[in-house]
């Protein structure tokens, strides 16, 4: 029991430092990451990957199996995945979701500029059988890399708006699900 609670105690350490909340000037939107330790589970451990795919339609929700090489993303794995744009003129939207989601986890990614991509980087929990969805409104243009997982943890989708200046401002996120944990005694 003691070894559980401590390997529990790692997992929201070491997930807490990976939590990300996106703004944007003017209208700021809220990607909110919400990290919770499974006890029992073994620590905390991120796993990288460098894995890319495409979409096979466009501007379609698609549902892609991590599960087989060369992915062997395990099951419930909260996924770190890069939406990448390679077009040089157009910009493009992409993006990823959990199966069976109804958000609209998309972003117009900028075009790419100096023979580059432009990336976006976003985290989704995979379902049971290790499966997200992704869209590209393009599929020449849009891929997806895996860049890694963690196999602890959980990750709740939120994707929110809320009205920000050009300034930095203090937003209250608790109106949008997210609550400050009270400091765990190490």
């Amino acid at each position: 029991m003691k070894q559980d609670l401590q390997a529990s105690r790692r997992c929201v350490r070491v997930n807490a430092q990976r939590a990300k909340t996106l703004a944007f000037s003017r209208t700021a939107l809220a990607v909110l990451t919400i990290w919770a330790a499974w006890p029992g589970r073994a620590a905390a451990q991120y796993t990288e990957k460098l894995e890319a795919w495409s979409a096979t339609s466009a501007a379609t929700w698609q549902t892609k199996s991590l599960s087989g090489a060369p992915f062997s993303v395990p099951a419930n794995a909260v996924v770190e995945v890069a939406v990448r744009n390679a077009n040089t003129t157009n910009s493009r939207f992409g993006g990823v979701r959990a199966v069976g989601s109804a958000l609209e986890r998309r972003f117009d990614l900028h075009e790419a500029t100096g023979g580059g991509v432009d990336t976006l980087t976003m985290h989704v929990q995979a379902n049971s059988s290790s499966q997200i969805e992704h869209y590209a409104d393009n599929t020449t243009d849009i891929d997806f890399v895996l860049i890694g997982y963690w196999a602890c943890g959980t990750y709740v989708e939120r994707f929110d708006l809320f009205n920000s200046s050009s300034l930095w401002t203090d937003v209250d996120l608790n109106t949008y699900g997210s609550r400050r944990a009270a400091s765990p005694k190490w």
